[in-house]
């Protein structure tokens, strides 16, 4: 079983990193009236075993999916990947792929999922390097979604 780990980027100034680390989130809904007065429908909190309850950013909440990359950074849901891969009965079908870190439902697993790629026609390519005809040789995390929206493309 992989431990539960989230990440989110801080509301306020942290010192060091905004980045916090937690093991629990939760979202905090407005009355109606009150989210128009200050323009957003909640606030989301994410638990922490050194900074108590902080608030993060939406967008910046996700989940440690129990792999790390090349460099030992643990790899998290809304990080930005390549992986490498390499076929076992020869080099002329190695392969690179670049993409989002994500969970589907409807697999109830992560995903490597690229720009432009359909959910329900996407493969888990973590389970596909890792397959008999293939390996996966390294991961690279190169970016998240939150700081770095503009690698999706690249």
């Amino acid at each position: 079983m992989r431990e539960r780990k989230i990440r989110g980027y801080a509301v306020e100034e942290m010192v060091g990193s905004q980045w916090v680390y937690g093991f629990g989130v939760y979202a905090v809904e407005f009355a109606e009236h009150y989210a128009k007065e200050i323009g957003r429908k909640r606030d989301w909190h994410l638990y922490t075993e050194d900074a108590g309850i902080v608030r993060v950013h939406e967008d910046s909440i996700g989940d440690y999916i129990g792999k790390k990359d090349k460099d030992g950074n643990e790899v998290h849901e809304g990080d930005i990947v390549t992986l490498f891969c390499q076929e076992n009965k020869g080099a002329w079908n190695d392969f690179k792929v670049t993409g989002v870190v994500t969970y589907f439902e409807q697999f109830a697993q992560f995903l490597v999922k690229r720009e432009n790629s359909h959910p329900q026609l996407g493969f888990d390519l973590f389970e596909l390097c890792d397959h008999e005809d293939y390996e996966l040789l390294e991961i690279e995390v190169i970016g998240n979604i939150y700081e770095n929206p503009e690698l999706i493309n690249s």
